[in-house]
């Protein structure tokens, strides 16, 4: 009966061994699965921080869009705050979709140059807070349907200082049209809202309608 039961007690100890390395296993191999598919969540998560978009895809930064787009008409749409100096260039044709609660600011620069064809929509708004420097320098043809253009850190207070920071909201070299719900809004004294000026060879054209 002894033998019996020790022989009992060794089984029953083997099982319970060979049952632990089972178990020990299955949590390596989980653990191993966790960190294999880490770099994928990763990534995914990665991608709801993109500034700008053209259809599904996201970009880092609105120059990226713009590059992307190359010159085809696009539609590049915001998708949060940026703080960005954007340049349209030649032969680029942009439509800048500015959702409402969106704010593009500048970084040092004008918020915009517009060297290209540019059409500006939706309810957001291109704010410029350097002082010299505006919301929207247009070289070539700008159509303002929408968005609300600004220099909210505008610091003049009379017709003789600047205060430090002034300047015109849009400056115009090109071709512009504002239209549509674009709104155009300047608390300041010192500088014009918008400047139209063009030379002899290159006369400018603003239509407000």
């Amino acid at each position: 009966a002894t033998q019996e039961t020790l022989y009992m007690t060794a089984l029953s100890g083997a099982a319970t061994f060979v049952l632990g390395i089972i178990l020990g296993l299955a949590l390596f191999l989980t653990v191993i699965m966790t960190f294999t598919l880490l770099p994928s969540v990763v990534f995914a998560a990665g991608e709801d921080t993109g500034v700008a978009k053209i259809g599904d895809q996201t970009y880092n930064s609105v120059a990226e869009a713009i590059t992307a787009a190359g010159s085809n008409a696009t539609t590049i749409e915001l998708t949060q705050n940026v703080s960005e100096d954007v340049t349209i260039p030649q032969g680029a044709n942009i439509t800048l979709y500015i959702p409402e609660g969106i704010t593009l600011t500048n970084k040092a620069g004008h918020t915009i140059t517009n060297n290209g064809t540019l059409t500006v929509i939706g309810a957001g708004t291109v704010d410029n807070v350097t002082h010299a420097k505006g919301a929207l320098v247009n070289y070539g043809t700008a159509i303002l349907e929408g968005a609300t253009f600004t220099r909210s850190a505008e610091a003049s207070t009379s017709t003789t200082s600047s205060g430090g920071n002034s300047w015109y909201v849009i400056d115009n070299h090109g071709t512009m049209t504002i239209t549509g719900t674009a709104n155009v809004v300047n608390n300041g004294y010192f500088s014009s809202l918008i400047r139209n000026i063009g030379t002899a060879d290159a006369a400018s054209s603003l239509t407000v309608s």
